[in-house]
């Protein structure tokens, strides 16, 4: 269960997600940690040890949502995929090299963003299928475990409503990510339900030179919006992160 939007515009390119989970479930902000391929920024599922949200020196991004196949528990958290992607150079890299063995996860949508590519793995629990998304302006994909398809229309109708006529989405993005609505805020983006809400925000913004991360707990989303961070980290591009992907094979 989660919501995240992509904005490009000329010099950068933003990340923003919101995480839903269990409301018990417990998670640490991000951190600065190294890897064996270098350094990048995560916040941590301190339950299962994965992540929903990372950002590495070589400007990768990987962001997970929960997909709701019929399918076996998977023997291993779905967060693992977000961790093994930041040892990786670029999204078709990446891609190509995450391929799961059957019940090795539960089923799982990985979005995989660099400067020039956005690839998104889809994972039913016995397959997975790799799509290069086409660029756009602003894009924003999202998951639920209650009512999906309508969950997901109301959201996009959220952000069609909110981006009519905008030329400047910033404003608009963050609007978005902190909407709820107090009679029906199961199905806002900001939600709320019985055992379940938005536990934080992430943002990532990557320039030509550096990758940022921003987090916001929920209650500090609510509060402020998404102004002033409970953390903000940011990690410059090693010398060879803009190295041309190999030719993709999907």
């Amino acid at each position: 269960m989660c919501t995240l939007t992509i904005w490009r515009d000329s010099d950068h390119f933003t990340i923003t997600m919101n995480r839903d989970d269990e409301q018990t479930r417990q998670e640490s902000p991000p951190t600065l940690q190294h890897g064996a391929s270098g350094a990048f920024i995560s916040p941590r599922d301190v339950q299962a040890g994965g992540s929903w949200i990372a950002a590495n020196d070589r400007g990768l991004i990987a962001c997970l949502l929960n997909r709701y196949d019929p399918a076996p528990q998977g023997r291993i958290s779905r967060g693992d995929i977000v961790l093994r992607a930041m040892e990786m150079a670029s999204a078709k890299v990446a891609a190509l090299a995450l391929s799961p063995s059957p019940g090795e996860y539960s089923p799982f949508n990985c979005l995989l963003i660099d400067r020039e590519h956005s690839v998104r793995l889809d994972w039913n629990g016995a397959h997975i299928t790799r799509e290069t998304l086409a660029p756009k302006p602003l894009d924003m994909l999202t998951s639920s475990s209650w009512q999906e398809l309508d969950v997901r229309a109301q959201r996009t109708g959220v952000m069609a409503s909110l981006t009519a006529g905008v030329n400047e989405l910033g404003d608009v993005i963050d609007a978005f990510h902190c909407h709820t609505e107090a009679d029906s805020d199961a199905w806002t983006p900001m939600m709320q339900r019985p055992t379940s809400h938005t536990k934080s925000i992430t943002r990532v913004r990557a320039s030509l030179e550096t990758i940022e991360m921003s987090y916001w707990r929920r209650d500090s989303a609510v509060a402020r919006g998404l102004t002033e961070p409970d953390v903000v980290l940011a990690i410059p591009f090693r010398a060879d992160a803009h190295t041309p992907a190999p030719t993709d094979a999907f």
